[in-house]
């Protein structure tokens, strides 16, 4: 069995700077690998080698424009009790537009992409039980995050593999896009 996700590969450079947010001290979060940053598109979930294989070939029949985006901001998922820290991503409707070209493509597969309304984001720390207190200055110092555009010209399949002290995102295959992205 693979557990499987489609992604925008970030740029080189970015990684690096996503890391720099890390906080050391903050009680109870579990900061991603820099390796592990990518922007997800469609969370796909389970599934066997014979339909990973179909898949495969679905997302090879995508089609859609290039565009541009920037990492924009951050914030936290869970409300009162907050598990995940991300990286937002400015408004895209070229993003939004993949988004929904993926997962029409991908329900008759897998079923309708079940997390509701796409949030575009970059996991950077899955928490638990830190204090929201901390949360808030840790959303507070990074109120301002915004990186310049960059070009997106493909997506990517990608499983998620689980070793014993570690997880890490296998990239599987690139699907590029025929045009070339608008700049911002």
């Amino acid at each position: 069995m693979l557990r499987l996700f489609t992604a925008i590969k970030l740029p080189p450079y970015m990684p690096d700077r996503l890391a720099r947010l890390r906080r050391h001290d903050m009680a109870g979060a579990e900061w991603e690998m820099r390796e592990n940053f990518h922007l997800t598109l469609r969370f796909i979930g389970e599934v066997d080698e014979g339909v990973a294989d179909d898949i495969d070939a679905i997302l090879g029949k995508v089609r859609a424009p290039g565009f541009a985006i920037k990492v924009k901001g951050c914030g936290a998922f869970g409300g009162n009790q907050p598990r995940i820290l991300w990286a937002g991503v400015g408004e895209s409707e070229g993003l939004h537009c993949l988004w929904r070209r993926l997962d029409a493509a991908l329900s008759p597969v897998c079923g309708p992409d079940t997390h509701g309304k796409y949030s575009p984001h970059i996991t950077l720390a899955r928490l638990s039980g830190t204090p929201v207190a901390e949360v808030a200055g840790f959303l507070e110092a990074c109120a301002l995050l915004e990186e310049p555009p960059f070009g997106v010209r493909s997506f990517s399949l990608f499983a998620s593999r689980i070793g014993k002290k570690r997880k890490w995102y296998e990239r599987l295959c690139d699907y590029h896009f025929a045009e070339t992205p608008e700049i911002l």
